[in-house]
């Protein structure tokens, strides 16, 4: 059980600190990730010419939370580093675009000591000669500095290639600058790169590294559920442990359930969290599921939300795991109007698994179980 105030002494918890939605900004409500921290600093200090970071992950797996506490200067004074959100930026060509990253670089460094002005693209002919030129004094007013360029959701570059927006010699150009300077990018977007349009994507290919940004550790989902909290809530004991089964310590939904939680406490004007509490929880998204739920459960095919709805089925019975045979048998057993054969379960599982909705076990015939047992629930 977690130390918190007298239960004779409510106070109710306003705001609540669970962030549900956005990606957090707030480096004291921002909770593990140390490793990949580390690792940029450690890559790009290390460095004398630029490199590439690439952070690949689900949706709402934090993968734009990192980006934000880069920009607040979480790997140190040496790095400048500039965020540029490609879904925001609705640019209309190359000089919109080179514009945009020229006014964010200049906005990071700011004040009027510095003495940096964004370059007028308007007179002249090559944008890309000036967006260097602009770069490399930059680099010469700071000498001691590299500059790091952080690009939320890269995805986004085929898109505006593809609308003719821009056009590919905006990939050739952050490369050829990565190769040439001490000006460094990081990448954040799907994990699945092999579905990229490889003609395009030349620049990935020198990446230094690949990272896979997914749920948290357990040391990090305990403190993501208490700290915020700390001295105003005692959870009851084993409740923690709850919590982390339901969301398998995923940031978005670990963040989202004790963000309703909070609600219930101050409803029922209490202080300790209970498990009668978290099923309240639990029933309300169950009832009325999160928008991100409906949204990732409409990205699935038809006949993977099929092999979930009967793996949640013959899970009810406390079974660890269930193999795309028993499912297939299920069918059979149930008289359930289906054509899916062990075949396409077995590959819908997979995917699954891939997608990480589920975890497997390692038999011959794989069996399969619900990563979050929130999801299962529902």
């Amino acid at each position: 059980m977690t130390s918190g105030p007298a239960e004779s002494v409510f106070e109710p918890i306003s705001p609540n600190p669970f962030i549900v939605g956005n990606a957090v900004r707030d480096p004291s409500m921002f909770f593990g990730r140390e490793a990949e921290f580390t690792l940029v600093k450690k890559r790009f200090s290390e460095s004398k010419h630029g490199s590439l970071m690439v952070f690949c992950g689900e949706r709402r797996s934090g993968k734009t939370s990192i980006l934000l506490q880069i920009q607040q200067g979480r790997l140190g004074p040496e790095f400048v580093p500039v965020l540029i959100d490609m879904q925001a930026m609705a640019v209309q060509g190359e000089v919109e675009f080179f514009t945009r990253i020229c006014g964010q670089i200049s906005k990071q460094l700011g004040g009027p000591e510095q003495q940096l002005i964004s370059p007028d693209f308007g007179e002249t002919s090559k944008p890309s000669a000036t967006f260097l030129q602009f770069i490399d004094s930059v680099l010469e007013q700071h000498p001691s500095r590299k500059l790091v360029l952080l690009f939320d959701e890269y995805e986004l570059f085929e898109d505006k290639i593809d609308s003719g927006a821009l056009t590919m010699d905006v990939l050739l150009i952050l490369s050829s600058l990565m190769e040439s300077s001490p000006v460094y990018l990081v990448f954040t977007g799907s994990q699945h790169v092999e579905e990229r349009q490889q003609e395009y994507w030349g620049i990935l290919h020198k990446a230094h590294e690949y990272r896979h940004i997914s749920y948290l550790d357990r040391e990090d989902a305990v403190r993501l559920i208490q700290d915020p909290v700390q001295g105003r809530v005692t959870y009851a004991d084993g409740l923690v442990d709850r919590i982390i089964r339901l969301t398998a310590g995923h940031p978005f939904y670990t963040q989202a359930v004790c963000q309703r939680l909070v609600d219930v406490l101050n409803e029922e004007r209490a202080n300790t969290a209970t498990d009668d509490m978290v099923t309240t929880v639990v029933d309300q998204i169950v009832q009325n599921p999160f928008p991100q739920m409906t949204f990732l459960w409409e990205t699935l095919e038809r006949d993977q939300k099929l092999a979930l709805a009967l793996l949640a089925q013959a899970l009810e019975d406390g079974a660890e795991f269930a193999t795309a045979k028993g499912l297939a048998q299920s069918i059979r057993q149930g008289g359930y109007p289906l054509r899916l054969d062990h075949a396409v379960l077995a590959t819908s599982l997979e995917a699954l698994f891939q997608q990480e909705f589920l975890t497997k076990n390692h038999e011959r015939e794989p069996g399969y179980a619900f990563r979050m047992e929130l999801w299962r629930q529902w």
